[in-house]
């Protein structure tokens, strides 16, 4: 019974090994994703926080946007904004996989469905966490005093919203039907979940309503654990649960999609 176990969790892995491998690997073929998303971020970050910064933030506020600038406060932001589009990348060829039978031949292969979940979202989170972290010299650019421990904390939190972005992606990338229906449902759901979160607007000066839908936003969480292990060399406890429990609901929200696959 254990060596039939372990047989199986030896397989499950391998499967999941092999899926992640040939995602980075159509990564590496198609050099264009990275141009794509690493110039939008960074464009994003040139012109909103070097050229737009005064008619975001109000001077005199005392807020860390004002202390750092924004452009320091738009780093983590830009960060994110370059994980989503580079999930969405890679959902997208869940769709294309579909479409050319190499899925329905994993889904009969004695891999578990929570392994072909787990390989297709690691291989893409791994893309995702790659190109934003491209991002972190801007900021030093930025005159943000980033140590090496800060620099290594930051990378290792933003796994987390690479991970939570990719499965979300890899959840409704297994419900469509074809690429159309696909950028609509991400534009509807992440362009909004991106720009309703502090990685684009200080939550100081909003709203009463609207700074509650910021607050309890994911991925305002996501981008507040990166800028405080950036500004203060570790995460912040909350929001760093706030995220690490999101990747946790989206991932399980990706295997769930994947189970239902083929009924």
């Amino acid at each position: 019974m254990d060596a039939e176990r372990r047989s199986g969790a030896a397989l499950a892995l391998r499967g999941a090994g092999v899926l992640a491998r040939r995602e980075f690997l159509r990564f590496l073929r198609t050099p264009v994703r990275l141009v794509a998303a690493v110039g939008t971020g960074l464009l994003l970050w040139l012109v909103v926080g070097g050229g737009l910064a005064g008619s975001v933030v109000s001077p005199g506020t005392g807020s860390e946007e004002e202390r750092f600038g924004y452009a320091a406060y738009l780093v983590p932001g830009a960060m994110t904004l370059v994980a989503m589009f580079a999930a969405i990348f890679s959902s997208i060829a869940v769709i294309e996989d579909r479409r050319e039978g190499f899925l329905q031949a994993v889904l009969v292969s004695p891999t578990p469905r929570w392994a072909i979940a787990a390989g297709i979202v690691t291989g893409g989170a791994a893309v995702a966490w790659l190109q934003a972290a491209l991002l972190l010299p801007l900021a030093w650019i930025a005159g943000i005093p980033v140590g090496a421990g800060a620099a290594i904390a930051a990378l290792i939190v933003l796994w987390l919203p690479a991970v939570a972005i990719q499965s979300l992606g890899t959840a409704f990338a297994w419900r469509c039907r074809d690429a159309a229906s696909f950028h609509a449902v991400m534009n509807l759901l992440l362009m909004p979940l991106w720009l309703l979160s502090d990685a684009f607007f200080p939550v100081d000066g909003a709203a009463a309503w609207l700074r509650w839908v910021i607050q309890l936003n994911p991925l305002s969480w996501c981008a507040e654990a990166v800028r405080s292990a950036l500004r203060d060399g570790a995460p912040a406890p909350w929001p760093l649960l706030g995220a690490a429990g999101f990747a946790l609901l989206a991932f399980a929200a990706a295997v769930v999609a994947a189970r239902r696959a083929g009924r």
